[in-house]
């Protein structure tokens, strides 16, 4: 009996695995069918407003509240394992309390800030609410991730992606806010997730914990860095396309970026299910099972990406208008950059076992660095579409740096660097065809024939090592 228990314990990696790759691919499947849905109905311009304020979402949450999750919650939850929900609700009480500093900052700000993000104080409001509530969501999704509550998980992932995009469709049609539905309608979506979270908290839960505040600050001063150095190397581009290129353009981007990115909700899911798989092996001194679930991971995005890159034009043509096809060069290189974000994010989970956090965020901050430089002297004189080209050339350099900083921090390495670069030296070539071949689809048909089965058998044995 105790042996069948332990069985069925272990194969809870792999039951939250598919869990999170199910919801992740009901949300992207809501996502590919509410862009078309947004292209049509909103002007360019006016579709353009939502990408520069998840940019500006995404840099600010960075700053004030994405090191209460991930890799510290999963830490944390070790550390105070005898009182997790203690643990969790203290979480949420400092992120609250660090919106609510930034809202009475904010307040006599708020003409800089809106000089400086394009937004108007309205808005700006609403991200601070936003932030504040998707810190109360990403606690609880970081705490039932480490317990492999998928269930839950799922629920709150697919609410999450279904609500938004609807009561932005609602607000599009029954009102005149056009170009702030997708804002407005994202923000009341955390609205409905974040409240049950904060009423469901069980006995033993407290918003204030001197101990468990103490914990958290001291660990996420240190990664803060990383934090804020992550999300510019993503967003830099498109804040710097919103302000030389336009809107217009940088909704064309925008488009690019989502079918570039489409992958994401398959490394999300992996990454989630395989972070604390990873720092339990790491604490068992498994690193050579890490390497190869890497290198499977790898290989198996690798090989999907070659599925998008071969139907890339239909894609893009399918979720949106004609005046949007010049973004079509950009899906490319954002396509082979999604495996690049598995493996740097995976080494990142990685180094939190080993508590150096400031050294682990130099690779991020001097990528940032280099990243933010390259947009800002020359984005605005070129194409906006070699942004893609920056993006990837950025994670390559993060994955690289990363890697010898693990090195260095633990003497080992968790990754397969021959396979890896020969893994993506396959996808680069794949991308090349995909490219030129981008008018005559039945040679791109004929293309990618060979990859699905790999695909499917790459899938199983995911499965598999994460089950044993």
């Amino acid at each position: 009996m105790e042996n069948l228990k332990k069985r069925a314990s272990l194969k809870l990696p792999a039951r939250a695995g598919i869990w999170s790759v199910l919801s992740g691919l009901v949300a992207r499947g809501v996502g590919v069918v509410g862009t078309p849905i947004f292209t049509r109905l909103l002007t360019p311009a006016e579709y353009g407003l939502y990408p520069l304020y998840t940019t500006w979402l995404s840099l600010f949450t960075a700053l004030f509240s994405t090191a209460l999750t991930g890799s510290v919650i999963y830490r944390g939850l070790q550390k105070f394992k005898d009182c997790k929900e203690r643990f969790t609700s203290a979480a949420s009480g400092l992120g609250l309390s660090v919106a609510l500093m930034l809202f009475i900052i904010g307040i006599p700000l708020s003409p800089l800030l809106e000089g400086l993000t394009g937004l108007g104080s309205g808005i700006l409001m609403i991200m601070i609410a936003e932030i504040a509530l998707s810190t109360v969501i990403s606690v609880r999704s970081s705490a039932l991730r480490y317990e492999y509550s998928y269930k839950r998980l799922a629920l709150i992932n697919l609410i999450s992606a279904i609500g938004a995009p609807s009561i932005s469709v609602l607000i599009v049609i029954a009102t005149p806010y056009h170009a702030e539905a997708r804002i407005i309608g994202s923000m009341m979506t955390s609205v409905a997730v974040a409240i049950p979270i904060l009423a469901g908290m069980r006995s033993g839960a407290r918003l204030f914990d001197k101990e468990i505040w103490g914990y958290l600050i001291r660990a996420c001063l240190p990664i803060l860095p990383h934090c804020i150095a992550s999300s510019l190397i993503l967003r830099i581009s498109e804040t710097v396309i919103g302000r030389t290129h336009g809107e217009a353009a940088l909704a064309k981007y925008s488009v690019g970026l989502s079918v570039g990115l489409a992958l994401t909700f398959l490394s999300n899911a992996l990454g989630g299910a395989s972070s604390p798989w990873i720092l339990r092996k790491i604490a068992g001194g498994e690193q050579e099972r890490v390497k190869e679930m890497l290198t499977l991971m790898h290989a198996a995005l690798i090989s999907a990406s070659a599925l998008i890159l071969c139907l890339a034009p239909e894609i893009l043509s399918v979720i949106t208008p004609p005046e949007y096809a010049d973004a079509l060069p950009t899906v490319y290189p954002l396509t082979l950059t999604v495996p690049l974000m598995l493996l740097s994010n995976s080494i990142i989970a990685a180094e939190a076992y080993y508590e150096r956090r400031a050294a682990a965020s130099l690779p991020t901050v001097l990528t940032a660095l280099l990243s933010g430089l390259a947009a800002l002297l020359i984005l605005p004189r070129v194409d906006y579409r070699f942004s893609a080209l920056f993006t990837l050339g950025a994670y390559l350099l993060l994955l690289s740096l990363s890697h010898l900083t693990y090195r260095k921090i633990s003497g080992n390495s968790i990754l397969d660097i021959r396979k890896c670069i020969l893994l993506f030296a396959f996808g680069g070539i794949y991308a090349i065809l995909a490219f030129a071949l981008r008018e005559v689809l039945i040679s791109r048909i004929i293309l990618v024939t060979p990859i699905l089965p790999l695909v499917i058998l790459l899938g199983r044995k995911v499965y598999k090592r994460i089950k044993e």
